[in-house]
């Protein structure tokens, strides 16, 4: 099965309910959003590892990810550390 078949049956399951949390990482993650109807029912969005999905280049991904969310949406970063990055991304989330 191809990699896009998988994705497509997951976007059919979550279409069919209202998730309030997808978990999965950025790239995926921005597709669902960017390709269906899930985007309004998601309540929380969790970042794990924030300061490595931050080092490995998916910041932008990250910040569309969150644009593409409703204000009200609980925005969640886990990390072992706080360098610099994460903080500006925390002031980032905080002032949208």
């Amino acid at each position: 099965m191809h990699r896009w078949d998988n994705l497509r049956t997951e976007i059919q399951k979550l279409q069919a309910g209202c998730p309030h949390i997808v978990v999965g990482t950025p790239g995926r993650v921005f597709h669902m959003l960017a390709t269906s109807v899930i985007a309004k029912c998601i309540k929380m969005f969790v970042l794990d590892e924030a300061e490595e999905m931050l080092s490995r280049g998916f910041k932008d991904q990250i910040y569309e990810i969150f644009q593409k969310q409703s204000t009200n949406i609980q925005v969640v970063l886990l990390s072992a550390t706080m360098p610099a990055e994460v903080l500006e991304v925390t002031k980032k989330f905080a002032s949208w």
